[in-house]
């Protein structure tokens, strides 16, 4: 069952004309897109979330895949939330109130489907992973607070910062919280140092579950990473290295070492263990590591491949909506 956006124009309003459920258009009454509305697209999509997993107790192994977009901007939620009196008097400005309270509606249906999972007796049989899309950006950012008002690439234990952010080719853009929860299997407030993205998602689903992992996947399952190499029944594998592009920048990383091609015609190269806030770039001491990095790099690229539509229609209404 899918029930949600259709695409990422329509997305970027709380209050969109229609959702989808498998295929089929739902009007919502009284939306126009924008930040108002009569119907709060995320409530609606929470509340099928929550249906759908009920309905699944008791049949058998299932899957839920709950991309949710708060707290993407454009920043809204109705007035009667009760988040929103958590920041009603904060010297802040309306978006930071907004955003904040968002995270916290956000936190708050995390913990009713937690909740769910414990009501219908299948908690310590669920694997569940929570994770960020991208790194933070620096927002509602002033002199006080020039990483953004809640400091998402800093760290509040050590007062790391890592640099750059969403987009950016150094670490703020490619570090995202990641929570993993299967009680009576993984240990609590546990910390892991396990270096992974989201292709590793697959095969560990595919692990847990028993099944083969389809042919042509980069990732690698980190199983044993959360449950423990014995319980796991084998070792935990490491990636060799990862690499990123973006326009004319290219990132790649292997262990603890990060070369970063900026597309300005020259590498930096950075010491990740020793130098978590890539402040220092140490390409001329380590010649012979860029290289063995730059040639890894142009071994992972590969040509752009345009996608294809069948159609466009409903997509450019969308952006008409937003």
């Amino acid at each position: 069952m899918f029930f949600g956006y259709y695409d990422q124009a329509q997305a970027h309003t709380y209050y969109p004309p229609y959702l989808i459920r498998n295929s089929e258009e739902v009007p919502l009454p009284g939306n126009h897109g924008g930040t108002k509305g009569q119907t709060y697209s995320q409530y609606l999509i929470h509340d099928a979330a929550l249906k759908w997993i009920r309905e699944q107790a008791g049949k058998g192994p299932f899957f839920a895949y709950l991309p949710y977009t708060p707290p993407h901007g454009p920043f809204a939620i109705p007035d009667n939330d009760p988040a929103l009196a958590f920041y009603k008097d904060k010297p802040w400005s309306k978006d930071a109130r907004l955003y904040a309270a968002m995270v916290t509606m956000m936190d708050r249906e995390v913990g009713e489907v937690l909740a769910l999972l414990k009501e219908l007796n299948i908690e310590s049989n669920t694997l569940v992973l929570f994770s960020g899309d991208n790194g933070s950006a620096d927002r509602f950012a002033d002199k006080q607070h020039p990483r953004g008002l809640f400091g998402g690439n800093k760290d509040p234990k050590t007062g790391v910062e890592y640099r750059g952010g969403k987009g950016d080719p150094y670490e703020g853009s490619f570090r995202v919280p990641f929570a993993a929860s299967w009680p009576g299997k993984i240990q609590p407030g546990r910390t892991s140092e396990f270096l992974g993205y989201f292709p590793d998602v697959l095969p560990t689903f595919a692990e847990v579950a028993g099944a083969p992992v389809p042919a042509g996947v980069d990732g690698i399952s980190f199983l044993p990473e959360l449950i423990g190499e014995q319980a796991a029944g084998h070792k935990q594998a490491q990636h060799d290295y990862f690499y990123w592009e973006k326009g004319k920048w290219v990132v790649i990383r292997q262990g603890d070492w990060c070369a970063v091609d900026t597309g300005k015609g020259h590498w930096e190269l950075y010491n990740m263990a020793l130098d978590p806030s890539q402040s220092k770039n140490v390409a001329d001491k380590n010649p012979e590591i860029l290289s063995k990095l730059k040639a890894l790099a142009k071994q992972a690229h590969e040509p752009q491949r345009p996608g294809t539509y069948s159609t466009r229609e409903r997509e450019d209404r969308d952006r008409h909506s937003r």
